[in-house]
């Protein structure tokens, strides 16, 4: 990301991306964005809902794209310390 821009533009999740964003991470070459979803707790945020650590790629405008899967969390609710 240009000097310029940095801090400035936030990447952006679409909002049925990941649906319970936690434990938001960036690389520190700023190039990659880890998220973490939240798994289904007692039924209450949705069957969809999964423990995956996802990461994106950040382009040289802080623009997201190329979502994959990097991992699955395997105890307890996914979360900062996932990541």
């Amino acid at each position: 990301m240009p000097p310029e821009l940095q801090g400035s533009i936030p990447p952006h999740l679409h909002v049925y991306d990941v649906l319970l964003p936690n434990g938001i991470r960036v690389n520190a070459a700023q190039t990659k964005l880890f998220v973490t979803d939240t798994p289904e707790v007692n039924n209450a945020v949705g069957s969809w809902a999964s423990n995956a650590i996802y990461v994106y790629d950040i382009d040289d405008n802080g623009f997201l794209g190329n979502k994959r899967m990097f991992g699955l969390t395997t105890n307890g609710i996914s979360g900062r310390d996932s990541c």
